[in-house]
């Protein structure tokens, strides 16, 4: 709940409809930029930019933008498992560095299946709806 005075000047944000104070660069609920200056300026690119990410991921509505997570992810994904793979089944002694390369290949792995399956999951749900 807003406690800002009514009489206050206000911009609608495109992405989700909340009204922001007048000065604002950036929605305070969903983040998206409001002003063109937020979108392009140095620093504030990369806000904009971050909040594009999130939409793709969060609510993906076309088909393509599940590809190209697909095609940016997936091969970290399976890279991630190479790398746990070619670790266990080496034929030298288990020492230290074996064991932080497996936890990068879980690393890979993990974070690489974490965002495809949420992006896809979030497509088929709302292709459903």
């Amino acid at each position: 709940m807003n406690t800002e005075p009514p009489n206050e000047n206000r911009i609608l944000c495109p992405s989700c409809g909340e009204l922001c104070p007048e000065d604002a660069q950036f929605c305070p609920s969903c983040r998206s930029p409001i002003t063109s200056y937020a979108s392009t300026g140095p620093y504030e690119s990369i806000f904009a930019e971050g909040a594009a990410y999130r939409a793709a991921f969060n609510s993906p509505t076309k088909p393509i933008v599940v590809v190209g997570v697909w095609l940016l992810f997936g091969p970290a994904a399976i890279c991630g498992l190479i790398i746990i793979f070619d670790s266990l089944t080496r034929t030298s002694e288990f020492d230290a560095s074996d064991m932080y390369t497996i936890i990068l290949g879980v690393v890979f792995f993990l974070i690489g299946g974490y965002i495809l399956s949420k992006t896809t999951r979030n497509y088929l749900k709302n292709k459903e709806t």
